[in-house]
């Protein structure tokens, strides 16, 4: 049944017929949607068989058909061991259907003894959050649409948390593999193309992924910044790519994005193909001899140019002045040797 605050009470107003339930409104029992066994749906461990001394509700206020119930996970009777420390602390539940959308269990194992506090919905600053004490000693707001949902190819599971945070875990043993922070939020389900990864993060920037389990596949292969942020989930269909931002629709042909990748370790223009300094080549040497690395070829005679250098297609290209005159200039990426020059 539903209700709204006062509705009930000693102290507030008389109950309202249409905002009350069968029961009060005397026209009817109340009826079962749906119910959820959390011990056999979240594994945890029940430490009391009620929410504390205050007795406090688990659940708090809904917010968009969503409810937030607290998960009395907790420590044995002993005060010291804590039998399940990856049990979820807050669930995030369909309040029509009790279908999970998502479950938190920040305090992991720094649990001190059970969840004793009960989750409320606040907007703060112009974003609403679920605030609640959690029983690490923290109390901690969570973005109440999260998480985006999971993608699995090749017995690997790629999931995003709200905090930016993209994790490749192992389908079989959970074992994570490795971990990366795009540095922003994230609410829409990552993509999985072939052997790429696709997540957007809520700033506007589409992280690329090779899919793989080595710990060196944590650094995108490309960030393709879009105008605003990316809230939907990117969709593949008939070579197509598409990514929805906050106010636009791309397009993006498979067959482009194929051919741009083999040219990924290229260094294409200032600060590399993304302007962040970052280089996908491996094979570098893992220690330096004493004199430096040998030197393979060296060009004199350049000029006095100063800009910096771009290479792609076997090719080096820069810039620079003979006098008062500025040339562009291209070499052999392998012997230095002049290929053209134009002023």
């Amino acid at each position: 049944s539903s209700w709204y605050p006062g509705a009930y009470s000693t102290h507030g107003p008389e109950p309202r017929a249409p905002f009350c339930g069968p029961l009060i409104r005397g026209d009817g029992a109340p009826r079962e949607l749906w119910k959820l066994d959390m011990i056999k749906a979240f594994d945890f461990h029940l430490h009391l068989p009620f929410m504390g001394p205050p007795c406090p509700c688990s659940i708090g206020p809904s917010w968009h058909g969503r409810i937030f119930v607290t998960v009395n996970n907790g420590v044995s009777w002993d005060h010291t061991t804590l039998p399940k420390p990856d049990a979820p602390c807050l669930v995030c539940l369909n309040k029509d259907t009790g279908e999970v959308y998502w479950k938190d269990h920040s305090p992991g194992a720094n649990i001190l003894v059970t969840q004793f506090a009960s989750p409320t919905v606040a907007e703060v600053g112009g974003r609403v959050q679920v605030i609640v004490p959690q029983s690490d000693g923290w109390v901690r707001g969570f973005d109440p649409m999260m998480f985006g949902s999971v993608a699995i190819a090749n017995g690997l599971v790629i999931t995003a948390d709200a905090a930016g945070l993209v994790h490749c875990l192992d389908a079989r043993t959970g074992k994570r593999h490795w971990s990366h922070d795009t540095m922003g939020n994230i609410i829409a389900s990552p993509l999985i193309v072939g052997d790429k990864v696709y997540v957007g993060t809520d700033g506007g920037e589409m992280a690329v992924f090779q899919l793989g389990a080595d710990p060196k596949h944590a650094e995108p292969i490309a960030t393709v910044s879009h105008s605003r942020g990316i809230y939907g989930s990117p969709v593949y269909a008939d070579g197509t790519l598409y990514v929805s931002s906050a106010n636009a629709l791309f397009a993006i042909d498979a067959r482009e994005a194929s051919h741009w990748y083999e040219h990924i370790a290229h260094w294409p223009q200032w600060r590399g193909s993304q302007r962040d300094n970052r280089s996908s080549e491996t094979g570098l040497l893992a220690s330096w001899p004493a004199d430096g690395p040998p030197l393979a070829w060296r060009v004199d005679g350049l000029g006095d140019g100063i800009a910096s250098l771009a290479l792609a297609d076997g090719r080096i290209f820069t810039s620079t002045t003979y006098g008062n005159s500025e040339y562009a200039v291209a070499l052999d990426e392998g012997t230095g040797e002049p290929i053209w020059g134009t002023g």
